[in-house]
């Protein structure tokens, strides 16, 4: 008797916040419960999902369990209450055709935070491909835009270990405006890319730089930034596999920058 009081408090607390970023097969397990139990996929907050189940030749296609889309979409988009969300292991869910209920499913979430993990814009040579991928002619500044003005309580938005052709930046650079990410005040990514989006929007307060390396032009990047953008920076992090001796001197040439 007592637990059967105890459940609903207990499915409360353990399906607020789910971390599977790096787990796919316990992903699969998860939407498998969201079909089978919506009121659990109600209860879901923050979500961190691993959806390399969906890619090209993956191994794990065999695993998706009867009744669930090939992309996962039909159980996510039964999350209804997810605030933030972040996918990993499916590098163009933000642009791909074949991604196309995803991010239907996505833009439906009222989000805050979100976090995009490893995507790429397929700039490629025609006739050859990149891992699994397929060559791609489409605007994928464009596509990313299109994903983020669907967000407008979007206040905290993480690139991680995503890299942008010079093309796709200088696209963005040319139409993301500050009413696609009113509330907008958290950015990580590599340094051209957050600096693509502190050159346009204002009103960012932590800006987080993710670099094995700061090359010279990326110095150039951040000092060609509005100084009133750059002013409402109040929090800075950099992170990078390099001795703390280089992190010190990468700071001393960012800082500045930064008044």
């Amino acid at each position: 008797m007592a637990n059967r009081f105890l459940r609903p408090t207990c499915e409360e607390s353990l399906y607020k916040r789910i971390f599977l970023a790096t787990r796919t097969r316990r992903t699969l397990s998860l939407f498998k419960t969201f079909l089978l139990r919506p009121d659990l996929a109600a209860l879901v907050q923050h979500l961190e999902i691993r959806a390399s189940y969906c890619n090209s030749g993956s191994p794990y296609q065999a695993d998706i369990p009867a009744g669930l889309d090939h992309d996962g979409a039909n159980a996510l988009a039964l999350a209804t209450n997810v605030r933030s969300l972040a996918i990993a292991g499916c590098r163009d869910w933000i642009h791909r055709p074949e991604r196309t209920h995803i991010r239907k499913t996505v833009s439906k979430m009222k989000l805050t935070h979100l976090k995009i993990h490893h995507i790429y814009d397929d700039s490629i040579p025609k006739g050859c491909s990149r891992y699994t991928f397929k060559t791609w002619d489409g605007d994928f500044a464009s596509e990313l835009r299109s994903v983020l003005q669907a967000q407008p309580l979007l206040e905290s938005l993480s690139l991680v270990d995503c890299a942008l052709s010079w093309e796709s930046r200088t696209n963005l650079l040319a139409t993301l405006v500050h009413s696609d990410l009113p509330k907008l005040t958290h950015v990580a990514a590599i340094p051209d890319i957050a600096c693509a989006f502190l050159d346009r929007l204002p009103g960012i307060e932590r800006i987080g730089f993710t670099r094995s390396h700061w090359y010279e032009w990326m110095f150039d990047c951040l000092s060609a930034c509005p100084l009133e953008h750059r002013a409402s920076v109040r929090e800075v992090t950099i992170r990078m596999p390099e001795l703390a001796e280089q992190i010190k001197t990468e700071l001393q040439r960012i800082l500045p920058h930064l008044p």
